[in-house]
């Protein structure tokens, strides 16, 4: 027990270590992927840091031990201030020598993977280097015939997530951090604002835009604290009757060793439960990849909305391929047969509207969602509350059921 205990410390361990890294040196991914390039990288970072605190704590004991030794000799004491001095500033030179000589390391592996990821993956590099100006353009989106096109469609760098739907539709939003009961989580963005001068309470799912941004966010997976910052936005909605509308946009929950010590599961489910009975109109709208149980936690809705190039699946055409035929390639054959996209819950009933996308920008599909959804919200909010609530509780029940 007690060395199976130990294992797991260590393990865990590792994982915090690595999770630093990832966090203090943002882009470098590929030096995790290779062993010798991630023990090098973090032993110099190590080695930069022991100089620096001993930089830190030299000096006071030199002070000390230089009044101490004033005691018996002044000549000795006074020698002990340069000699401090001396000892200081060769510390720090030293850590700043370490730290610069694996910062250009680090630059040169980077641009060196930069470099073979450009020549490798030519599409997706263009994809990411400026999602921005296209969004801004007002591209139109390509024209999607398979489910696995519609799939990646969904996955695109360049589609726009839950931020940009709020700075395009809400006016005055406020975003409200925190869970009230261990801290923010920055793959969630919760507030309140105005949907053409009506109050609403908007919870969305954002991954970001910048790598920096992507991994702040930890790609638009939600940990517990995000599910339970949401149910606490709701929560206060249902309180001053402000309608709840959810942007849907993950690849799943956060599979971390930190958020299952946290109770990602249990957040899940009770976001599944209280969001049933929650007695105020609630609008789910998946804006982009809507995966498994992370993308379920807001998606128990009134009305349930998807754009025309996202999908809604309980596990992704990848890991159904592996699990089927041990052949993560045939991904495109399991999408497939997931029945995955809009049209296909559309037509099993599981969602009420679907938004097209071909051949428009991503400002006219803004355009139509915010007409949808004020209408929307101007017939539920007409609703009473037990009106409301049995619909919600029908629609479920009526879903599977031939």
């Amino acid at each position: 027990m007690r060395a199976g205990a130990a294992v797991s410390r260590m393990q865990a361990f590792r994982m915090r270590r690595e999770l630093r890294f990832r966090q203090t040196h943002p882009g470098a991914e590929h030096i995790l992927r290779h062993p010798a390039l991630w023990l090098t990288a973090y032993h110099e970072c190590t080695a930069a840091a022991v100089l620096e605190t001993a930089a830190a704590v030299c000096v006071p004991l030199c002070l000390l031990l230089g009044i101490w030794l004033l005691r018996s000799s002044l000549i000795a004491g006074l020698a002990m201030l340069p000699a401090a001095a001396v000892l200081w500033l060769s510390l720090k030179l030293t850590a700043r020598a370490v730290n610069s000589r694996h910062v250009h390391r680090r630059l040169k592996q980077s641009a060196e993977y930069a470099s073979y990821f450009a020549e490798t993956y030519p599409e997706q590099a263009a994809q990411l280097s400026a999602p921005a100006e296209n969004r801004k353009a007002g591209v139109p989106m390509a024209e999607t015939k398979t489910a696995y096109e519609r799939v990646q469609a969904a996955r695109s760098s360049k589609r726009p997530m839950g931020a940009y739907y709020i700075e395009h539709m809400i006016d005055d939003f406020v975003e409200l951090h925190g869970d009230r009961r261990f801290g923010d989580d920055g793959a969630i963005i919760g507030g309140v604002g105005y949907l053409n001068n009506i109050p609403v309470t908007v919870i969305a799912m954002e991954r970001g835009t910048t790598i920096e941004e992507r991994m702040q966010r930890h790609f638009g997976c939600p940990k517990p604290e995000g599910y339970r910052k949401a149910l606490r936005l709701m929560k206060q909605a249902e309180k001053f009757h402000r309608p709840v509308i959810c942007l849907i946009g993950s690849s799943g929950a956060y599979c971390g060793i930190d958020a299952e010590e946290r109770g990602q599961g249990e957040a899940i489910a009770e976001n599944l439960f209280e969001m049933m009975g929650l007695k105020t109109p609630v609008i789910s709208v998946v804006v982009g990849e809507g995966g498994s149980g992370g993308a379920l936690a807001l998606g128990v809705c009134d009305t349930a909305v998807m754009l025309e190039n996202t999908v809604y699946s309980v596990i992704s055409p990848e890991g159904c391929a592996t699990i089927l035929w041990k052949d993560a390639a045939k991904a495109a054959e399991a999408a497939e047969h997931l029945r995955l996209t809009s049209y296909d819950l559309k037509e099993f009933g599981i969602i009420e509207k679907l938004i097209p996308e071909q051949g428009r920008s991503d400002r006219e599909v803004c355009s139509e969602l915010k007409k949808f959804l004020l209408d929307e919200i101007a017939r539920l909010s007409r609703l009473p509350h037990e009106e409301l609530l049995q619909g919600r509780y029908d629609k479920f029940r009526g879903i599977g059921a031939y």
